[in-house]
């Protein structure tokens, strides 16, 4: 018997923008606010003996859907969904069992098809799943962030160019491994002389901050989604992105002066932001952003009568010789 509790949100990754794929991949969702974005147009004419407004003259002439989903991120079971948040995505074989997941930006857009298992509830108290899928869908950005004490948190937004009820439920599958959370207590981030990840290897920087109390990353990809056209039969040709956005936020215990003087001078520096969670056959599961080069927005610290802390917003810029921002995953998944 199903319960209230059986939602579920899956996504395929499309080849052609906006032709709907099977559903390969399930998140374990915590949020979402998708919906449907008509917009509704009224006529205006008049008309001897009409006082209000005829329903015969209300048309549609553009559509779109879209949102947001937000997940508690897993080691395992999730590289088709970073793949659709940057772009692009590989898989290397790195040792017996162990795997690592490259993602980084691309010039267009990654599509994909979503769908989502939404319960409704039956008069026996129980709840059947009704499917709603959005085909074309692409990520328009994403926030990563880990609070203080907490579990690493991921929220996508989400343009699409159609949302139909016909296509058929699927059923989810997860991982048959257990999968870990990304927890607080693996959490480490380096700056310093940035080392590069490759394709088996994890990005390092030389010199571990040990006075971050939280972290958050934003990536906007400032996309272009009204393209509408004649012809398209009202729902857009797929959005392009623009000058995208690399930014975020770290709370910073004043225990030395390296973050004031950065903001002071405006210096370049690194990030390297990483999570590990369990024992792989080598080394651990682990989930790393790379930034090879920030600029901190923040502020002076001030004196308040308790442990100094410092809010400190940075900004990603392009250094011309390395990419803005990749996020590198250690797994068991072979695949993404």
């Amino acid at each position: 018997m199903s319960t209230v509790l059986d939602a579920f949100v899956g996504i395929g990754l499309e080849g052609s923008y906006g032709v709907p794929v099977a559903i390969t991949t399930w998140a374990e969702q915590s949020s979402s606010d998708m919906d449907y974005q008509p917009d509704r147009k009224q006529g205006s004419g008049f008309r001897v003996g009409s006082r209000v407004a005829r329903s015969a003259r209300r048309v549609t002439p553009t559509i779109s859907a879209g949102g947001s989903i937000g997940f508690q991120m897993l080691s395992k079971g999730y590289g088709k969904l970073l793949a659709a948040m940057l772009g692009s995505g590989t898989s290397t074989l790195v040792s017996t069992g162990v795997y690592q997941h490259v993602f980084g930006l691309t010039d267009a857009l990654q599509s994909f098809t979503l769908q989502e298992g939404v319960p409704r509830l039956q008069a026996d108290a129980s709840a059947i799943s009704d499917p709603l899928t959005f085909a074309g869908c692409v990520s328009t950005g994403f926030e990563m962030s880990m609070s203080q004490g907490d579990i690493l948190t991921t929220k996508m937004t989400v343009d699409a160019r159609s949302v139909d009820t016909s296509t058929a439920l699927t059923s989810p599958t997860y991982p048959t491994a257990a999968a870990s959370l990304f927890s607080f207590a693996g959490a480490s981030i380096y700056s310093g002389t940035l080392t590069a990840p490759t394709a088996t290897a994890l990005a390092s920087g030389a010199t571990q901050l040990a006075n971050i109390a939280d972290w958050s990353l934003s990536v906007d990809h400032n996309v272009d989604s009204k393209r509408y056209l004649m012809g398209g039969g009202g729902k857009k040709a797929k959005p392009v992105a623009r000058d995208r956005k690399v930014s975020g936020k770290m709370t910073v215990e004043y225990s030395d002066t390296v973050f004031r003087d950065a903001f002071l001078a405006d210096a370049d520096m690194t990030l390297v932001v990483n999570f590990e969670a369990g024992s792989l056959t080598t080394g651990k599961e682990t989930v790393q952003f790379v930034i090879p080069n920030i600029r901190l927005d923040g502020e002076l610290p001030k004196p308040t009568g308790d442990i100094v802390k410092m809010s400190c917003g940075y900004t990603g810029f392009d250094n011309l010789s390395a990419p803005p921002i990749q996020i590198i995953v250690r797994t068991s998944d072979a695949t993404l």
